[in-house]
Formats: C-alpha cells, sequence, structure tokens
C-alpha cells in the first residue's frame, strides 16, 4: 500500500486533506513541523485530538509518532485513529518501557520505524 509511494508530515487537518488531494499515500500526524522539531531536538506524542480528526478528514492511512519506547504513547496513537504507529528516533525523554521496544509485534497495528521496506 505505501511500499514506494510518500508520506508527508501534516500538523492539521486542511494540510492532511492538501495531502490526500494532491496523491499523497499518507500523512503522518506531528506536533509541530520538522523544522521546528530539529532545532529543539525533542519530540512529543501529537495531540489525539488532531491525529483522530486528522483520521476522520482523510481516507489515506495516518501516522502517528511515538518517543522510543513510551508504551502508553503507543496505545494513545493507536487509539487516536492511526493506521500506522512510527518510533520517533529523537524523541526519547522519561522513564522507557522495554515492553514495545521488545515486543512491536504485539502491537494492533504496523510499526513503521526505521524500515527500509514494509515487509520488514
Amino acid at each position: 500500500m505505501l511500499n514506494g509511494r510518500i508520506i508527508v508530515d501534516v500538523i492539521n487537518v486542511v494540510q492532511a486533506q492538501l495531502a490526500q488531494a494532491t496523491g499523497y499515500a499518507a500523512v503522518c500526524a506531528l506536533e509541530a513541523l520538522p523544522a521546528v522539531l530539529n532545532t529543539r531536538k525533542m519530540s512529543r506524542l501529537c495531540d489525539p485530538r488532531v491525529t483522530r480528526d486528522i483520521a476522520n478528514s482523510v481516507l489515506i492511512p495516518v501516522v502517528a509518532k511515538f518517543s522510543i519506547g513510551h508504551d502508553i504513547e503507543a496505545e494513545v496513537a493507536i487509539q487516536s485513529g492511526a493506521n500506522f504507529i512510527d518510533e520517533s528516533e529523537f524523541a526519547i525523554g522519561g522513564t522507557l518501557s522495554t515492553l514495545y521496544v521488545e515486543n512491536k509485534g504485539d502491537l494492533p497495528v504496523p510499526v513503521i520505524c526505521g524500515v527500509a521496506t514494509l515487509t520488514e
């Protein structure tokens, strides 16, 4: 479904709808644009209400990022309507859980962090 296609970062419904209209394969719901995230070297889980609004406004898949090892963030992202989740490689903070660091296969949606192809 997504293999070889482009996923674009969005922060609101309008951007997600534009991405869908212009043919992107999926959108990644972020709490801020990458340029902002790169300056502060930290990301947080997108507001679950924003992720839910984006998921309800487009037909293409929605990806939600969560912090590495933060199983509660992963669950919130999934409950917010994300079709895929992505561990953020630079979003480390707080206490890490080994639950999903080691057992991503236990999640009900695919985790696409760091994969070269969707068959990994």
